[in-house]
């Protein structure tokens, strides 16, 4: 059933693709949602005659649609392309150390890591059970909510 509903879907969407592609004559192909998520689809998509670049939006779920829907109204609207490459996907504030610092103080939270090895703290804390371990990153300062017999 998975091989059936795979192929399915690689024909139809392809298909669907290579239409616009087509028709508008789009080099350039930004898909978003979490279909786009289907490795082996994307990279059929990316094979399509007329296709230079496929861009996936990071936003996997249906929050990505929105992004989607304005850039190709963007393209009907315009009738041009520009576009930039997402160096990171970290969109949402930023803050400094001294910020986080004093939000720890603020909220009375003693048991907390600096540590140049984020992904090692947290991966050992999930295989000991902790549950309650939080990351947090500063502009490269990687903090990290310890358990509380730390």
């Amino acid at each position: 059933i998975a091989a059936f509903a795979q192929k399915h879907l690689e024909d139809t969407i392809v298909e669907l693709v290579r239409k616009q592609v087509r028709k508008y004559n789009i080099p350039y192909i930004c898909l978003s949602g979490g279909t786009f998520g289907n490795v082996r689809l994307n990279q059929k998509i990316a094979e399509l005659e007329g296709v230079k670049s496929v861009y996936i939006q990071p936003a996997m779920g249906d929050g990505g649609l929105g992004v989607g829907g304005a850039l190709w109204e963007y393209w009907r609207t315009q009738k041009k392309w520009g576009h930039q490459f997402l160096r990171h996907v970290y969109l949402g504030p930023e803050f400094s150390e001294d910020q986080i610092l004093a939000s720890l103080k603020k909220h009375n939270l003693k048991h907390y890591k600096k540590t140049n090895n984020i992904e090692k703290l947290i991966a050992e804390a999930l295989v000991t059970g902790d549950r309650k371990s939080t990351r947090l990153n500063s502009s490269h300062i990687p903090l990290s909510r310890m358990p509380s017999s730390a």
